[in-house]
């Protein structure tokens, strides 16, 4: 029994310790390592809306009083800059967030504003709907042009305000 345990042991070792031969020991020691992850990039934090977007071609503004009882005007203001001009065919319009406050109407539009070669003005009259510290936030969509070509372009603008 003992020469059958020891033949066992010795077939079960040639059969699963067997060395490898040296060409794949060295493949095994040359092989490129992989490559260590790379950790996730952190996620785009949401850029913040302000009251003014000053750029080569435009400024926009927002303005609203910094406190108020009652309903308010809401103005946003284009002014083409550097040989650029508003475009009086594209359809300007101002899209209010939602929020702790009413705005009327819930679009701006051409139809609420006033237009100059060089500045346009929407008016809408705002709400708000809570005490406290509030921000009336929304997206411009504009188009400013030279004589060679034009921008249509979407920016976020926003104004805090008081509410009593």
């Amino acid at each position: 029994m003992r020469n059958w345990l020891s033949l066992a042991l010795l077939f079960s070792c040639a059969l699963g310790c067997r060395e490898a031969p040296p060409a794949q020991v060295e493949a095994k020691l040359d092989a490129p390592k992989p490559a260590p992850e790379a950790p996730a990039p952190a996620p785009a934090e949401p850029k913040q809306a302000q009251p003014e977007v000053k750029e080569e071609a435009f400024v926009l503004r927002a303005s609203a009083p910094e406190s108020a009882e009652g309903p308010f005007d809401f103005i946003v203001t284009l002014e083409a800059l550097s040989g650029y001009k508003v475009n009086p065919e594209y359809p300007i319009k101002f899209t209010f967030d939602t929020g702790a406050f009413s705005a009327e109407p819930e679009v701006l539009r051409k139809e609420q504003g006033q237009f100059e070669e060089k500045k346009a003005e929407l008016k809408g009259v705002v709400k708000l709907t809570a005490p406290g510290p509030n921000v009336v936030s929304g997206k411009l969509s504009f188009s400013v042009c030279t004589e060679e070509r034009c921008l249509i372009e979407k920016r976020d603008l926003a104004v805090s305000v008081l509410g009593s």
